[in-house]
């Protein structure tokens, strides 16, 4: 916070809209038309400008979403989450490691490989019983790319250390302890997993 002096900064609260200001977000400012929607989006926002947003982006990726699909519709943030975070991380692993990582209070490196190494790599390889990220309930329902899956499980030899001959890895970014993907240069699915050099 150095770049922002605290004499700079000012801080606001943002209260939450009345019914009024939120279809007046999203008709004047979003440009979302059709009552019905502007209706149910308001109704589900519940005032919070956060949500308001959300639902008003899943209405202009969707534009033949019904009301009655909106009003199902079950989580705005659930999709934000996998939109602007999961799908950004290019390392499918690390996205493995965020799923179950998620689950304890507080996640160590040898807990990865101790505790959540039978789950990452029966999730890796698709071969759990108790969970396929494919029958999550989200907008991306029913796909693979949202946690990739590799043929073949990570050997401990794997885990150890990166992969070699005409495989690449991809650098770990500072401060990891996760584990990464081994890629041929003709595929960008992981062919092997390893712990990160760091």
């Amino acid at each position: 916070m150095k770049a922002f002096p605290r004499k700079q900064l000012k801080h606001i609260r943002v209260r939450p809209f009345t019914k009024a200001q939120a279809r007046t977000y999203l008709t004047d400012v979003r440009g979302i038309g059709g009552g019905e929607l502007v209706r149910v989006a308001v109704h589900k926002a519940q005032g919070l400008p956060f949500t308001l947003a959300l639902l008003a982006d899943v209405i202009e990726q969707d534009p033949d979403i019904t009301a009655a699909e909106l009003a199902a519709y079950d989580e705005p943030h659930v999709r934000y989450l996998i939109d602007r975070v999961v799908k950004r991380i290019d390392d499918p692993a690390v996205r493995w490691l965020l799923r179950y990582g998620v689950i304890p209070r507080r996640l160590r490196k040898e807990d990865v490989f101790t505790v959540m190494r039978p789950w990452l790599v029966k999730g890796i390889t698709a071969s759990s019983d108790a969970d396929d990220p494919r029958l999550d309930d989200h907008h991306l329902r029913g796909s693979d790319d949202v946690f990739p899956t590799a043929p073949t499980e990570p050997t401990d030899e794997e885990l150890e250390h990166p992969g070699n001959g005409s495989s690449t890895t991809r650098p770990s970014p500072p401060g990891c302890h996760g584990i990464r993907g081994t890629t041929t240069p003709s595929s960008s699915t992981p062919t092997s997993w390893h712990r990160c050099g760091c």
